[in-house]
């Protein structure tokens, strides 16, 4: 069940990269012009999406262990609704603290759908936004 958590991480990271790649280099999808790589790093351990994202998986993880045994369907769904909801909150935190420019706006906006992308097809729920 970790695993599920680990693979919609995998697409947090991904679309962080691609809200930072944006967010650094605007109009690259114009010119071509790609964001420094030790800028995006910095960007991306300001924000601290991923630990926002495991710390608030922490509780629901507990959850999981306990009602596994005895309901575990639902605490299958449970997990999976839990990793959904975790990572979208984790990546709109993380987020705010780029600000609200037209630079931020735009990444956030185009970064959005490889995370939906990744809670899709990694956790074949539908996702409701």
């Amino acid at each position: 069940m970790l695993n599920l958590a680990e693979l919609v991480q995998k697409s947090l990271y991904a679309t962080v990269m691609a809200f930072a790649e944006t967010m650094l280099s605007f109009n690259a999808d114009q010119n071509g012009r790609k964001a420094d790589p030790n800028d995006k790093k910095k960007l991306i351990e300001h924000l601290g999406t991923e630990r926002i994202y495991w710390s608030k998986l922490e509780n629901d993880f507990s959850t999981l262990v306990i009602d596994l045994p005895h309901k575990r369907e639902a605490a299958i769904l449970q997990w999976k609704t839990a990793i959904r909801l975790d990572a979208r909150t984790a990546f709109e935190e993380s987020i705010t603290l780029a600000g609200e420019s037209i630079n931020a706006l735009k990444a956030a906006t185009a970064a959005r759908r490889f995370l939906e992308y990744g809670i899709h097809n990694h956790l074949e729920i539908k996702t409701n936004h």
